[in-house]
């Protein structure tokens, strides 16, 4: 409504409108010629106004200059009043309620005394549309496995390139970034025999707030995790594991998952156990990941190489990494159950990977995720102080 030109337009209605919906005095009767009555758009233009509840109630932006009144169309001689229009003084009083600065959304159409609407100040609108995808200037090139050999789990690496059985998923050299796969590293009677074990006997955790105030007391909790999750280290590590704003403390791992974490160290070729392990459950397709990276002060995956140990059990899940300075570069990678992949070198620097949602996927899903702690919270047994990536070799702890 805010376009409108001063052109004088004319509003035409078919003739079967229902006269009865507006007039409680109109008995059946058509009028055969309808009145004419002049009404304003609230930014000035005129237009001729066919009858006075056509366009009241349609177009509830329009307000009357003259109180015009039609006569019914029965012949009764009952008056239908319009709506007048506000006069100059109440125009002006409902002018100086609004806060300055603040302007009609249409800044080119002025009404004909030549002062501008001005509308209340709104709140700050949520943003709802996401932000495009841009493509940014790739980064200086980091060390080739020539110059610094790549470390991790006491053995040199990528795992692709020096353990049997493993596949090369990405070898990024400039970014200093890999990622290996294994696939169906163990027999299924030996995965079925971990799900089971890992649904029934770890405390699975899904962080949900409340529902606000005001709203039915039955209603559901907003869940601030799309999946379940859990946090375990060594026995004597009190690191908790903090991301997405939320805190996990501490479980130790009990001899049993520490027999499991054995078994896959073992299938990657490893000379030392992991020290950490995020386990997230999926029990759904819309359960999921969104874009991250492993960025954790606790892990310095970002300032010397990281090696990460993936385990999928259950339902097949697609895993995307892409680059962080052109996500367009996407990489897909389908998760089996029994399947192993690694993420090597500075691939949280320079890459963010996710598990999206699928709606077809209904079973469920467990994801064990393997890390080494080297900068320990200053409450952990274990906290030190730590050497720079320059002066030692940066093999985990």
């Amino acid at each position: 409504m805010e376009n409108w030109s001063s052109q004088a337009r004319t509003f035409a209605f078919p003739a079967s409108w229902q006269y009865a919906q507006f007039d409680p005095n109109f008995h059946g009767q058509r009028p055969s010629t309808p009145l004419q009555g002049q009404c304003q758009l609230y930014h000035g233009c005129q237009v001729p106004a066919v009858h006075p509840m056509e366009l009241l109630y349609p177009l509830h932006a329009l307000t009357l200059r003259h109180p015009v009144s039609l006569a019914a169309p029965d012949g009764s001689g009952i008056q239908h009043p319009l709506r007048p229009c506000a006069t100059s003084a109440q125009l002006q009083s409902q002018e100086d309620t609004f806060e300055d600065g603040m302007t009609s959304s249409s800044d080119c159409d002025l009404p004909p005394d030549g002062k501008r609407r001005r509308r209340r100040r709104r709140g700050k609108r949520k943003r709802t549309k996401p932000r495009p995808l841009k493509k940014k200037p790739l980064p200086p090139p980091e060390e080739t496995l020539e110059e610094r050999a790549l470390w991790g789990g006491g053995v040199l690496g990528p795992l692709a390139r020096v353990c049997d059985g493993w596949a090369c998923v990405l070898h990024d050299v400039h970014r200093r970034s890999f990622v290996s796969y294994r696939k169906q590293a163990f027999p299924a009677s030996t995965l079925h025999q971990w799900r089971q074990t890992l649904l029934s006997r770890i405390c699975w955790r899904k962080p949900e707030r409340p529902p606000k105030e005001g709203k039915e007391q039955n209603a559901p909790c907003e869940a601030l995790l799309p999946r379940s999750a859990a946090w375990l280290t060594l026995p004597g590590c009190r690191c908790e594991y903090q991301y997405a704003g939320l805190r996990f403390p501490a479980a130790t791992m009990p001899p049993w998952f520490l027999e499991i974490t054995d078994q896959v160290a073992q299938a990657c070729g490893l000379k030392e156990r992991p020290n950490s392990c995020n386990a997230n459950l999926y029990k759904g397709g819309m359960d999921n990941v969104s874009w991250h990276c492993d960025d954790e002060p606790l892990f310095d995956a970002t300032g010397r190489d990281a090696l990460i140990i993936s385990l999928s059990l259950g339902a097949t899940r697609s895993f995307c990494l892409r680059p962080k300075d052109d996500p367009f570069e996407e990489t897909l990678l389908q998760l089996e159950d029994g399947d192993l992949c690694t993420m090597e070198g500075l691939c949280q620097k320079h890459y963010r990977h996710r598990v999206p949602p699928e709606e077809d996927v209904s079973e469920y899903r467990v994801n064990l995720t393997w890390r080494w702690i080297v900068q320990h919270d200053e409450g952990c047994p274990f906290h030190r102080e730590e050497k720079l990536p320059s002066e030692s070799p940066p093999n985990p702890k």
